[in-house]
């Protein structure tokens, strides 16, 4: 397969690398798993980098430097092991790291940089967008002087589609046709968002659409099209209606403010939700979080299941958010469609978003009455402004149950004070400045005594240093931190002794705290649930926190830099779910492991640098579930294997089902599901 790239510098050493790997790989067998590997990602990666390097050859786009040192790196790495002989063992074994590392970095690179750089991309777009706009009046300005609007529109002047065109080329037009058929003539289906480059043929696409018959005569389902009422409203209208709306647009006017037919649509929709007063809940609980973001499902576990007094493990609280998607008040995204993460009730790939115009629909519902009497706060600020209601002179109290205060990075007053002694759930969504990097939790959280979820999310591209802790009460029960500095060592020093559920993602934890012989353990005596993401600088667990005797839930994942853990893990005797998922440097599982008698389920997926397991995991007599997918060093199971008489299913790599296979006649229960290695899931690159 040859891969041609226009030239551009990052296409072409893209292109070479992706020649050489495949040549390699069948050239070659002193690296067969780790080439492989490679090549699986960038077979991944490959329709993105053309669509890059289009956008790039369209742009003039010259500046990406840092993913071309990369691949450039790439290619110096394979042309390396090359020349590495097959007899050579300490070669073999120092290249095969390497090239395992190199797989990781190329996956993490297009997972990281490239969102940074879609986001400059967008704002440029945006810009070029309202340049468009500026060009756009002057032209129905200058059609409204000579007194006509035909031009575009349709030969009445009005919406009209324009003519179907007599014929399409190419087969990928009309599977993409037939596609958005489908789709929109699906049950429940009314709006379908069309993006591409320019060029691409989305006009002659939906034109054609436009003229199918079975989209002529479908009714508009649950939610009304907003394109549909604005239609409506200016067909047959003087041009000075168009002007109207489009100076409202350009002023960034609410749509569901300047249109009270679209408005009106949608609340009947909202309305219309076969009895259940719990949807619109929750629908409007989404506006908690900021427009054009992935909510974080388990952020609304968190939220929901204090608000509503729902299941621990958030299982109601997932079918909510599933009812919102059926009825396309919501979407949901699942990064990484893993069955375990269902089974351990863990949901840390899924993600819900909300359409702009639903999360106004949300704001402006959540807005009715008084603000004292609002059952929900949302409040997005601008700067150090403040509404009015809120200053140090009026301190109001509010009855709101859930509070949402979102800042942008150029937030820097100091918080008035707020009383909330109703308020069970707090969501704080902040962005800083890059010259200071610091976040400050309000003080009045410190008499909130109410308050039993905290919701911390750092939206900026760099961490953030979080102070104030000393505000957080003893009353709290749930709380997540997203991409700040929170040390966790420092929290020896709080006294959350209501505190079952703490999470942690793409945070740095690990600085300790120089102070006193306070353990975690006293801290937080009635965790139950431990959850650390993506927090790279862990290299291991402090010793006490074994021993937080209700601790149920242990998941430490995708946490690179960790490779031991406590020898004292055994103490925690009331774990039923361990997840251990792509620490990559973690070495070995400790002895005492074996004594998590009421353990269910074991997640080591990924482990790639543990080679063995102890013989002691023969006694977790109630294991039933075990993940070791991608642990490429283990070779062998110890004898005590046999003794784990519930284990009924084990997920692993194809190449290692010779090791599980002979076990089946003595454990009767056992389902092995022996899978090909996971291609790296880069599809959402294309959102």
């Amino acid at each position: 397969m040859s891969v041609d790239f226009a030239g551009a510098a990052v296409g072409t050493a893209f292109g070479e690398l992706f020649s050489l790997v495949k040549e390699v790989v069948q050239t070659i067998a002193v690296f067969p798993e780790q080439l492989k590997k490679i090549e699986s990602t960038l077979d991944s990666i490959v329709p993105i980098m053309k669509n890059i390097d289009e956008f790039n050859r369209r742009m003039d786009r010259k500046d990406m430097r840092q993913i071309q040192a990369l691949i450039n790196g790439g290619k110096d790495l394979v042309n390396k092991c090359l020349k590495v002989k097959a007899h050579n063992l300490c070669k073999r074994y120092s290249y095969s790291k390497k090239l395992t590392k190199f797989d990781t970095a190329l996956a993490r690179e297009f997972q990281l940089s490239m969102p940074l750089l879609a986001v400059r991309n967008t704002v440029e777009i945006l810009g070029e967008v309202k340049d468009f706009r500026e060009e756009f009046r002057l032209f129905t300005s200058r059609i409204a002087n000579d007194g006509s609007l035909q031009s575009g529109l349709g030969p009445s002047g009005n919406l009209a589609v324009p003519e179907a065109p007599d014929f399409v080329v190419g087969s990928e037009v009309e599977v993409s046709l037939r596609e958005l058929k489908e789709r929109l003539l699906k049950e429940g289906v009314s709006m379908i968002v069309v993006t591409a480059p320019g060029g691409c043929g989305k006009t002659t696409l939906l034109t054609k659409l436009c003229h199918e018959a079975e989209i002529k005569v479908n009714r508009c389902k649950g939610l009304p099209l907003a394109l549909t009422v604005i239609a409506k409203s200016l067909r047959g209208k003087d041009p000075s209606f168009w002007e109207t709306k489009l100076l409202d647009w350009s002023e960034r006017r609410s749509l569901l403010h300047s249109d009270n037919d679209v408005l009106d649509c949608l609340k009947k929709s909202l309305d219309d939700l076969d009895g259940d007063p719990s949807i619109k809940e929750r629908f409007m609980d989404l506006s908690s979080f900021p427009e054009d973001r992935k909510i974080p499902a388990t952020a609304l576990i968190d939220m929901w299941v204090e608000l509503y007094k729902l299941d621990f493990s958030g299982v109601r609280a997932i079918a909510d958010l599933n009812k919102l998607v059926y009825r396309n008040l919501a979407d949901l995204v699942v990064t990484r469609d893993l069955s375990e993460d269902d089974e351990d009730k863990c949901y840390s790939s899924h993600y819900a978003m909300q359409h702009d115009l639903l999360r106004e629909l949300a704001i402006l519902e959540c807005n009715q009455g008084e603000v004292e009497n609002r059952e929900r706060l949302i409040l997005d600020l601008t700067g150090n402004n403040f509404p009015d209601w809120w200053s140090e002179q009026k301190q109001p109290t509010l009855s709101a149950r859930l509070v949402s205060i979102s800042t942008d990075g150029t937030f820097s007053a100091s918080w008035p004070n707020l009383q909330l002694p109703k308020a069970e759930a707090l969501v704080l969504n902040f962005g800083t400045a890059i010259q200071t990097k610091t976040y400050a939790l309000p003080e009045f959280i410190e008499k909130a005594d109410n308050l039993k979820a905290l919701i911390v999310t750092n939206y900026s591209f760099f961490p953030a240093e979080l102070r104030n802790f000393h505000v957080i009460g003893s009353n709290l029960r749930r709380m997540r931190f997203e991409r700040v500095t929170v040390p966790f060592l420092s929290m020896r020093k709080l006294r959350l002794h209501s505190l079952q559920k703490i999470s942690f993602f793409m945070c740095s934890i690990s600085q300790a705290s120089a102070s006193d012989d306070a353990k975690i353990s006293e801290a937080m005596p009635k965790l139950v649930e431990l959850h650390i993401d993506y927090c790279n600088d862990l290299m291991s667990l402090p010793n006490d926190i074994c021993e937080i005797k209700l601790m149920k839930k242990l998941s430490i994942t995708n946490c690179h830099n960790l490779s031991a853990l406590p020898d004292q893990i055994g103490q925690l005797a009331s774990l039923e779910v361990v997840r251990f998922n792509s620490c990559t440097n973690l070495l070995q599982l400790p002895n005492s492991i074996g004594n998590l008698r009421k353990l269910i389920s074991l997640n080591i997926f990924d482990c790639l640098s543990l080679s063995t397991l102890p013989n002691e995991i023969g006694q977790l007599v109630n294991l039933k579930r075990m993940n070791m997918r991608g642990c490429l060093r283990l070779s062998e199971l110890p004898r005590s294997i046999v003794k784990l008489r519930n284990l009924s299913k084990v997920v692993c790599d194809k190449e290692k089902e010779d090791l599980w296979r002979p076990l089946r006649s003595t454990l009767n229960s056992l389902n092995i599901v022996a899978s090909e290695e996971e291609e790296a899931n880069l599809d959402w690159l294309n959102d």
